[in-house]
This record gives C-alpha cells, sequence and structure tokens, in this order.
C-alpha cells in the first residue's frame, strides 16, 4: 500500500507531500489545483511498482530501471509531449522530483521481498502459502531455478507475516497475521499450468516432479509435503480449479 507521496515541481506542485490512510482516501480541491495529477501520479507509482513485482526475477530491479519506468508511465499517463513538459516552468533549471513510501515494512527488512500470491486459511488451524504461475500464453522456456524463486517468496511470506503482527498500522492486518502465526501447521502449494500440448511455441518446459523435489528439499523445514499441482493433477487437493477463458467481448468460465 502507498503510505506517501512526496512531488516536488511536478506539473502545478511547486512541492507537496501526502500522506495516504490505509482506508478511504478522499481528494477535495478547487478546478486546476491538480486532483487529476495527482490520482495519476499515485497510479504510476502503483503501477510501475506492481508490474516490476510480478516480474520472475531473481533480484529486485535497481533504482534506475524503476526511475526510467516510472518516467514511461509517466508519459503514458499524463501525455506530455516531452517528459520535460511536466515540470513546471520557471526561470532557471529544477528538477522535477517523485519520492514514494510503501507500507510494507518486510521490504526494509528483506530488500526487495515478494510475497505468494494467496495466503488461505483452513478450519483445522492451518495456513495455505499459494504461488500461481500460469505459463500457458507466456511460457517459461528454460525452467530456471522455479523451485528456489518460489521458496524465496514463501520465506518473504511468513516473514512479512510476522512483521505486520509486529508494526502494522491496519488493526485488520495485524489481527490476521496474529491468526496466522497462531496456526498449527503450514502447506506450500505452487499451482503450475503450461500449456496442455508441447510445441516450440508453447513448450512444456518445466518437470512438475522436478519442482516439487527441489522445493522439498529448500522448505522442508517448513513443510516436508509442499505441493506442485496444475489443472490435471489435482488428486488429493482441497480444492477445484476453474479455467477462465478470455474471448472478445467478455469472459466464460
Amino acid at each position: 500500500m502507498l503510505k506517501s507521496l512526496a512531488i516536488d515541481n511536478l506539473t502545478v506542485f511547486p512541492k507537496a507531500l501526502f500522506s495516504f490512510s490505509p482506508q478511504l482516501n478522499v481528494v477535495v480541491g478547487e478546478n486546476g489545483t491538480g486532483k487529476s495529477h495527482l490520482l495519476k501520479a499515485a497510479y504510476s507509482v502503483l503501477a510501475v511498482s506492481a508490474e516490476e513485482g510480478r516480474k520472475p526475477n531473481a533480484f529486485p530491479p535497481t533504482k534506475t530501471l524503476l526511475q526510467t519506468r516510472l518516467a514511461e508511465k509517466l508519459v503514458a499517463v499524463l501525455r506530455p509531449e516531452t517528459l520535460g513538459r511536466l515540470a513546471r516552468r520557471k526561470q532557471g533549471r529544477e528538477r522535477c522530483e517523485m519520492n514514494f513510501v510503501f507500507n510494507e515494512p518486510v521490504q526494509s527488512v528483506c530488500g526487495g521481498a515478494k510475497a505468494v500470491d494467496i495466503l488461505a486459511f483452513a478450519p483445522d488451524s492451518c495456513i495455505w502459502l499459494i504461488e500461481v504461475k500460469d505459463y500457458r500464453e507466456h511460457p517459461r522456456t528454460k525452467p530456471g531455478a522455479l523451485a528456489l524463486e518460489v521458496a524465496k517468496k514463501v520465506r518473504d511470506s511468513l516473514a512479512a507475516i510476522f512483521s505486520a503482527r509486529m508494526n502494522a498500522d491496519d488493526p485488520d492486518e495485524k489481527e490476521q497475521a496474529g491468526v496466522a502465526l497462531e496456526s498449527r501447521s503450514i502447506r506450500v502449494v505452487l499451482h503450475l499450468e503450461q500449456p496442455a500440448r508441447h510445441s516450440k511455441l508453447f513448450p512444456r518446459a518445466i518437470d512438475p516432479a522436478n519442482v516439487q523435489q527441489e522445493l522439498t528439499q529448500l522448505i522442508k523445514a517448513i513443510d516436508a509435503h509442499p505441493k506442485v499441482l496444475e489443472q490435471g493433477r489435482l488428486q488429493g487437493s482441497a480444492w477445484t480449479v476453474w479455467m477462465r477463458v478470455m474471448v472478445k467481448g467478455g469472459s466464460y468460465s
């Protein structure tokens, strides 16, 4: 969650600092005071963060990369003739800057942590850490260190839960983290989807059995029997997966 956004010399803002609530935020102002520009700037920051966070990189993005991605996003959203047109026009040369803080304490501890996609609570005091990888449209042609990637997300998710229990500003978040820490067991699932048929364009490059074996070795202290599932291999799982097919004009389950 975006906690604060500081803007210097961007469009109508000479210098401004905005702090955001974890609940509802309302922006009020006269015409021409920058309400839309504030929302677009906040959207750009959140969009770049989400887009980079979804990429399966072994390391967090560099500051230079994030600056480049944010500049590109601001141009795409605010649509100036050039990036320089976003700076407030004044005599002399001035820097245009944006600084932002996310309300995620674990990020500063783990140096760019990434969490699993789903955290689920079961009635038997078990928490499920579920990571979803869908390579049907954008295949991962090289298996790489998939098990290691998932293991790191499991580690960072558990660190985030503990951090939230200690430091979260949102009472509901702190309460949910407490429930998670009181769980009696932890289960880890990688739900993996690959093209149904192997081809050069859409290969099935990942062997689920190999990934499960590697993942077991990496996180056996957390879950000695992690699961690697896909649509055709849901035996023994406690849920059903509905495939969602996108078509022009809508989608069908």
